[in-house]
């Protein structure tokens, strides 16, 4: 009868840069044996296909209607393992190549008018993102508001290809615009902590605290407030420390140091005319929205 061969034996794995080679026995035959080549160029095509697979999958499967996409993982997942070993047979190479392009091939593209929908709905929900930019970093503002832009500005004319990067720029400006304010509102409630502990201190005045201690902290203080609203996460630390700092810093004077030169109410700065007298005039406003 004729040769009946054997499973292959590697004797040389393939590589990226080196054919491999396998031998068979027949199993009819022992003396007869064969050996075959496994090409690196079968090995690297497989390798592309896979590496474009799986860049299918991270960037662009949402292109794509949800059935057809859910096979296409499932299938890119159970090759997983068998890409992982470092044995290719020539039949494996050639099998794993099949599956995937076939796979690639069952992927229906969802429609223009599917697509639309989709970004309409995006549209919506980033409308309400971009009202202020509230601290984040010009890079991801920016980022973030050109995305924005370039999707509402689509054609009605727009087909599939041309509307998907539109949806997929939108939701990575949107997923990096929504990760830097959630790392925002800890800082920002540290600091608004740290001003509400302060405030206490502040609105009663200078009183007995020792005018450079009391400038530093009122200077702190007022530096903070104004500043919370727009400031970045950096910022946003630094002035938590320093009016932290100055708080603690405050000292009590001393009856060798003499009367405080000025005195704080209701966010009003009066300078002491007479500490006898208890005679005062308004020196300067510490708060725009105050008045004497």
């Amino acid at each position: 009868g004729g040769h009946k061969w054997s499973d292959g034996i590697i004797t040389k794995k393939v590589s990226k840069t080196e054919d491999g080679t396998e031998s068979f026995v027949c199993q009819n035959d022992s003396s007869h044996t064969k050996t075959e080549t496994i090409p690196s160029s079968a090995y690297l095509s497989l390798l592309d296909l896979y590496e474009e697979a799986g860049r299918l999958i991270a960037q662009d499967l949402g292109m794509y209607e949800p059935d057809t996409a859910n096979t296409f993982k499932d299938t890119y997942d159970s090759l997983q393992q068998a890409m992982e070993t470092d044995e290719f047979h020539l039949s494996k190479i050639n099998n794993l190549h099949h599956i995937l392009t076939d796979a690639i091939k069952a992927l229906i593209p969802k429609s223009a008018d599917t697509l639309k929908q989709e970004l309409n709905l995006l549209l919506d929900h980033a409308k309400s993102e971009s009202a202020a930019q509230d601290g984040v970093s010009d890079i991801i503002w920016n980022a973030f508001t050109e995305a924005y832009q370039a999707a509402a500005s689509v054609s009605d004319g727009a087909d599939a290809k041309e509307i998907w990067p539109l949806i997929k720029n939108l939701e990575i400006s949107l997923k990096n615009l929504n990760e830097a304010r959630n790392q925002l509102t800890p800082v920002k409630n540290a600091l608004a902590a740290a001003i509400s502990k302060a405030e206490s201190v502040y609105s009663m005045g200078q009183c007995n605290y020792t005018t450079e201690s009391w400038n530093t902290f009122a200077a702190a203080y007022n530096e903070a407030v104004n500043a919370f609203k727009n400031a970045g996460a950096d910022l946003l630390k630094a002035l938590t420390e320093k009016l932290s700092r100055a708080q603690a810093g405050l000292e009590q004077r001393s009856a060798s140091d003499g009367p405080a030169d000025t005195v704080t109410y209701k966010k009003v700065i009066y300078k002491i005319q007479s500490d006898t007298k208890k005679t005062v005039s308004a020196a300067a406003c510490a708060d725009k929205k105050a008045s004497s």
